[in-house]
């Protein structure tokens, strides 16, 4: 019977040691994996977005109906960069000036015309696109 007793008591330690080791891998396991996750958050952090150049169209408004054969579009962006605008039936290329205003008068046709709007500086690139409306029945 004591024989039996301290067999059960060394399997019932055995079995602690076991189950103990197991929980102190998993914590281990959890610990770097965390770790690691935290690492390369940092590193997504750290690494440079691309430049995306912010320009803002002032006029013409979307959706806009005029009623007269050319418009004037302008807007602001980052100083100094390059502004295309494609219309209908012509392309423009400008600068801005300095403090980063734009401006720049286009034909258009009648009906819907699409303007295309594009930024450009030093690889940063932004687009908008505007429908403008011509129609002479609303000129004034």
């Amino acid at each position: 019977m004591r024989k039996e007793v301290t067999a059960i008591i060394f399997l019932g330690i055995l079995l602690g040691l076991v189950v103990s080791y197991g929980f102190y891998r998993a914590n281990n396991a959890l610990k770097t994996n965390g770790q690691k996750s935290e690492s390369s958050k940092t590193q997504k952090r750290e690494e440079k977005a691309p430049d995306e150049l912010v320009l803002s169209v002032v006029s013409p408004n979307e959706n806009e109906v005029v009623g007269e054969a050319e418009t004037i579009v302008s807007g602001i962006t980052k100083a100094n960069s390059y502004i295309t605008v494609s219309a209908e039936n012509e392309d423009y290329i400008l600068q801005a000036n300095g403090s980063g205003t734009f401006e720049q008068k286009v034909s258009l046709i009648g009906g819907v015309n699409q303007i295309i709007v594009q930024g450009n500086d030093n690889g940063g690139v932004n687009q908008k696109i505007l429908t403008v409306v011509y129609s002479s029945e609303f000129a004034k």
